[in-house]
């Protein structure tokens, strides 16, 4: 039996502003092992076009995988006049309402990232019937077939694909149902034949048309919010044909629709309204730091049906162009039991909705697992005789883990444990992606360097500075007295070189290299500390009126730049020193590293007078410990002559500074000096002019694409 009518009357539906044309399947053939492959044609109309020939922009994915590898390749078309429409802002924000301005901005200013592909054609519509040409990838409905060419992703070979329908079309989502944004048809089973290269595959495939409104994506509001969703779509080895699918609002997690429709083997359709359908097991992946479901466990009870999904492998994520990121669309088996018998089937899940970046605190907890992970390998919360014996490389008898867990471990874990944002590491990480490098070999270094460094400079500090709080908690001096707080900051700054004199990837030469620049960047921070402390032990208003006239700013700066940005400085290095990037290249990164530590110091000041409680510290502590901040210099030069005094007086007198209402009056002094909203622009392009320097020399990527996100959020931290 064939079903001609079914697939010669598909045609571009072109009243609706989103459509797509999805099909995947299994092929095999003599010589050719098993694959199984996805390709997704994408049409959207660009909100405001005029309906010109052209009013459409297309993306395009196409995925092959080889389950006796367990790698996937992939590709990810972008028409290049997507570009041109993400250029114009009013336009770009209505095609994709949830791209951060940032993001379109690296588009705008440096083109498309490197993960996806532009081909040199423009695609080529014929509405009816179906057909679609957009260079070697063609889709065209003739006769009672669909006829699929495409390229292998990474490779020379073409699938030339014949597809024929086995059963009718079954209406997943269709007119008159309660979600009106997209109508769904599917073709569940069809017969494959072709070729890929010049070898004869035969094989099943699956074809979807969905057409609808950009409500499939968001929600109604007038401040639109993201909507993501889990299909999954099988065959089962009893002749019968199932989808399932819900979706939720992405920064919720909230389902808002599902439904299941199902056509037994006689073709008789059910659409049971009581079913369950739940996650069993979570994917997070190394390149984009989206966690997806990948196991699912299906129960029906009006078909007596439990049936679980096993993905053929875990990472089968495709990188998606604009604010989607990426999705997981992978294939696996469907197997379980169905009325009392064992069923199987191919089976293929779509997740999409967890890519999503919703803000820079979403961000940086996405990262918080792998950084965590990554220090617990090297201080365990618990230790044990057989850590320490590799750690000091002595014997495993004789010591006593428990007293090294309380005097270092705990302080430690105790302060990283207060929510610090574990920036730098994820700073590092990104660096060394854009470069071009796989990061995952070099996570030990890049996590557990600059995290233990940092925290170990923070409980130093905070004991020289006398501070009471540290990120909402007591300081870890006066919780554990300053005996331990010494030796556990001590501790962190050794062990923070132990993953690079012990990394199996780096040679002798690179380790002598990052010891270089771990000594100079620790000198450089003590020296920039003694300066800090110098003035706050000097302080009198004699001697701020002649630092004032000593060019202050200047020092203070080179002081910052010491003190915080060396840190981050030589991150870049060391990461430019593993990618092996040229000099110009490496120069360029450390610019821009140094120039963002130097910001991110400065926005700190102004967060020290105008943050949040949830800032974890008490507001205007840098007033209260006498500390002359690039922001408190600036409110000095910028207030009238009476106010100045005033704060210069409140600043050089600890009897005032310490006093609530007083150090109250000096904190409305500063910010009614106009400082912060200077500072802040001062900092902001600081940072801009940097990375338009680096970006000269580091090419488009979605990690160098997520690093502007990065410093973007964190410069906007509150």
């Amino acid at each position: 039996m064939t079903y001609l009518t079914d697939v010669a009357q598909e045609r571009v539906e072109t009243g609706h502003p989103v459509e797509w044309w999805f099909v995947h399947g299994r092929l095999q053939g003599k010589g050719f092992r098993r694959r199984y492959f996805m390709v997704s044609l994408f049409r959207v109309r660009v909100p405001g076009a005029r309906r010109g020939p052209k009013p459409d922009v297309f993306a395009a994915l196409i995925s092959v995988f080889d389950p006796a590898s367990g790698r996937q390749r992939v590709a990810s078309l972008i028409d290049r006049r997507i570009l041109g429409e993400f250029a114009a802002a009013p336009a770009s924000f209505k095609l994709d309402p949830f791209c951060p301005a940032p993001v379109l901005d690296e588009l705008r200013s440096y083109g498309l990232p490197r993960e996806f592909e532009m081909p040199d054609t423009e695609p080529e519509l014929t509405p009816s019937p179906f057909s679609c040409r957009w260079g070697d990838l063609i889709f065209t409905v003739k006769g009672d077939c669909l006829k699929l060419t495409f390229p292998e992703p990474g490779g020379r070979r073409k699938f030339r694909l014949r597809l024929k329908p086995q059963s009718p079309r079954l209406a997943v989502i269709s007119e008159g149902e309660a979600d009106q944004s997209m109508r769904i048809a599917t073709w569940p089973r069809m017969q494959l034949q072709g070729s890929a290269g010049s070898v004869p595959v035969h094989g099943e495939a699956w074809f979807d048309h969905q057409y609808g409104s950009e409500l499939w994506f968001r929600t109604r509001d007038s401040a639109p919010r993201a909507l993501g969703w889990d299909w999954i779509g099988f065959n089962l080895n009893d002749g019968s044909s199932w989808v399932v699918l819900r979706r939720w609002d992405a920064a919720t997690r909230t389902e808002s629709h599902r439904s299941l429709i199902v056509r037994q083997a006689d073709g008789t359709v059910f659409r049971p309204k009581s079913f369950a359908w739940t996650p069993v097991r979570w994917w997070k992946s190394t390149a984009t730091r989206a966690e997806y479901p990948v196991e699912w466990h299906l129960e029906v009870p009006d078909l007596d049906t439990c049936l679980d999904f096993l993905p053929y492998s875990d990472n089968q994520e495709i990188r998606v162009f604009g604010s989607i990121r990426a999705i997981w669309e992978g294939a696996g088996i469907m197997q379980g039991t169905s009325r009392g018998k064992t069923v199987a089937g191919e089976a293929r899940l779509e997740g999409q909705g967890y890519g999503y970046i919703l803000g820079a605190r979403d961000y940086l907890s996405q990262w918080a697992g792998p950084v965590d992970e990554e220090l617990a390998r090297l201080l365990p919360r618990q230790s044990d005789s057989s850590h320490l014996a590799a750690v000091t490389r002595g014997a495993a008898a004789g010591y006593e883990p428990s007293a090294y867990g309380n005097m270092l471990a705990r302080p430690l874990w105790d302060l990283m444990d207060r929510d610090g944002k574990r920036w730098r590491g994820i700073f590092a990480c990104l660096m060394l992606e854009a470069f071009g490098a796989d990061s995952s070999v070099y996570r030990s270094v890049l996590f557990a360097w600059p995290e233990l460094l940092h925290n170990a400079s923070l409980i130093i500090d905070d004991l020289q500075d006398g501070s009471p709080t540290r990120r909402g908690a007591e300081t870890i001096h006066l919780r554990y007295g300053t005996d331990v707080a010494v030796g556990a900051a001590n501790t962190a700054y050794f062990l923070s070189l132990f993953p690079v004199l012990n990394h199996p990837r780096l040679t002798a030469k690179q380790k002598l290299a990052l010891c270089t620049i771990y000594q100079r960047l620790m000198l450089c921070a003590h020296l920039g500390q003694s300066q800090d402390i110098f003035w706050t032990r000097h302080l009198t208003e004699d001697c701020l009126r002649d630092w004032m006239r000593d060019s202050m700013a200047c020092h203070i700066r080179q002081m910052y730049l010491l003190k915080t940005a060396g840190p981050v400085e030589g991150l870049a290095e060391v990461t430019a020193l593993i990618a092996g990037a040229k000099k110009r290249t490496r120069d360029a990164a450390m610019a821009f590293a140094r120039a963002f530590g130097l910001a991110y110091q400065m926005i700190d000041d102004i967060n020290d007078f105008s943050a949040p409680p949830r800032w974890g510290k008490q507001r205007g502590e840098d007033l209260a410990g006498g500390k002359v901040t690039y922001l408190i210099f600036r409110a000095l030069e910028l207030l009238p002559a009476r106010d100045r005094n005033r704060l210069r007086t409140i600043l050089c007198r600890p009897d005032l500074r310490l006093s609530p209402d007083i150090r109250e009056e000096g904190i409305r002094l500063v910010m009614r000096s106009g400082a912060c909203e200077k500072v802040r622009r001062e900092a902001r392009n600081l940072v801009e002019a940097a990375w338009q320097e680096y970006s000269r020399w580091v090419p488009p990527s979605a990690p160098k694409t997520e690093l502007r996100l990065l410093w973007e959020g964190l410069l906007d931290f509150r």
